[in-house]
């Protein structure tokens, strides 16, 4: 049996919250929700999602995250004029 990094998340199914296992990263044994993962693990969870391998844990649906990149471009440095 290996190490393994959980993600937790909500079931739009049953809204219960379910987990899965990633061993994307450092596999440290660490518990993430979805909005404080690593992208590394959430990129892992969506691929398993795509194989159709995304199960609630209560419900038992099948489920899919679908992971959306939004960029925002910040100011590092003000800009002297």
């Amino acid at each position: 049996m290996g190490c393994f990094d959980t993600l937790y998340f909500i079931c739009p199914a049953c809204n219960k919250i379910t987990t899965c296992q990633s061993k994307a990263d450092e596999c440290l044994l660490r518990e993430f929700s979805i909005n404080e993962a690593p992208l590394t693990i959430i990129l892992d969870v969506e691929n398993d999602s795509k194989r159709g391998n995304l199960y609630c844990d209560y419900c038992e649906e099948q489920l899919e995250l679908k992971v959306q990149y939004i960029v925002n471009p910040v100011l590092k440095n003000k800009i002297r004029k």
